[in-house]
């Protein structure tokens, strides 16, 4: 007698393809969350443990996202388990709602907004005054239309319930918010991007230096940004299709790691930029300064995010030139550094 006659059979309302298509996307789906996770405690833990320096406000804004990142990936192995495990015998269930799964939602909104408000509050010291308002503005709007939508995608999932259900609230709740969040995703990137060539002087290092972050500024928003492209695709091409909700499940995480990502890159960068002295994230950035050692010349690049400016200045026969670029956390007490 084989296995497989051992194996009782079950009566399933779902065919296996459609199976695989739904409930074997969730799988898929919550091993690549699990992965982005893991990555995101993995740079908790650098964050914590190489920038103790810190104001209290980062360190608190990093402690809740991490917390809200791991409720979420709670939420949705819960789901995950649910559907795949505890349904195998009860298969009607596959058609019924779970509240983890609507709740791993929420709480996916609440992440990308402290997130997008992050940046934006760095670009608000890294603009201009003349375009600071309109960029800001701008984006603030984009970010509280994705709470609002957010907020009612999260009624709607716990109103209509039902999974087969799911696709009477697509057009009027789903696809504005991905829509709405690739907007804003997209003006930060080039936003940042703009800035920091604006930024460009004669020091080749600062030119290095200026690339790098372009970068990683492209980097960290194009990966977010296709994803929920390809979410907002799916959602048009086929409503009823249940790859858009789970693939929700890796889009809040890959914004935790790429929020993450900028702030454990900041010792990178002052490695590139040959720092001697360790800089740290002050209230309104990150502040350095760069020696350059080449003959007859002592030139200094300080690294701040109060202004972007470039000056040179002689002191004794030797020249120094000061560059300031920005970068900044959620502080708005201002710091200032002497150069002698």
């Amino acid at each position: 007698m084989s296995l497989a006659s051992l194996t009782p059979d079950r009566i399933s309302p779902v065919d296996q393809s459609t199976f695989n298509d739904t409930y074997g996307g969730s799988l898929i789906c919550c091993m690549v969350m699990l992965v982005l996770y893991g990555l995101a405690v993995l740079q908790t833990y650098m964050y914590f443990m190489n920038y103790g320096r810190d104001s209290f406000a980062m360190k608190a804004l990093v402690g809740f996202v991490w917390s809200m990142a791991t409720v979420h990936a709670i939420f949705v192995c819960h789901t995950v388990y649910h559907y795949v495990v505890l349904s195998y015998s009860n298969p009607l269930s596959l058609f019924d709602g779970e509240w983890s799964v609507y709740a791993a939602t929420s709480v996916g909104v609440v992440l990308c907004f402290c997130i997008q408000m992050f940046f934006a509050r760095m670009l608000y010291f890294l603009t201009k005054k003349r375009w600071r308002l309109i960029v800001t503005s701008v984006l603030g709007v984009l970010i509280l239309g994705q709470v609002a939508f957010g907020i009612y995608l999260s009624y709607r999932l716990f109103s209509i319930w039902l999974l087969p259900n799911l696709h009477e609230m697509v057009y009027d709740a789903m696809v504005p918010l991905f829509v709405i969040r690739v907007l804003s995703d997209t003006i930060t990137a080039v936003a940042l991007c703009v800035i920091l060539f604006d930024s460009r002087t004669g020091f080749s290092q600062s030119l290095k230096l200026i690339k790098t972050l372009m970068i990683y500024a492209m980097e960290r928003f194009v990966l977010t940004t296709l994803v929920v492209l390809v979410q907002t695709i799916i959602l048009i091409a086929k409503p009823t299709s249940i790859w858009a909700m789970v693939i929700e499940f890796v889009t809040a995480q890959l914004y935790t790691n790429s929020f993450l990502a900028t702030l454990n890159s900041r010792n990178h960068l002052r490695d590139i930029s040959r720092v001697g002295d360790s800089g740290y994230m002050s209230s309104s950035g990150v502040r350095s300064n760069v020696v350059d050692t080449r003959p007859g010349t002592s030139q200094v690049m300080n690294i701040s995010t109060d202004s972007s400016q470039f000056d040179v200045k002689y002191a004794g026969g030797v020249r120094i030139g000061t560059e300031t670029l920005v970068m900044t956390d959620l502080d708005t007490k201002k710091h200032t550094d002497n150069s002698v």
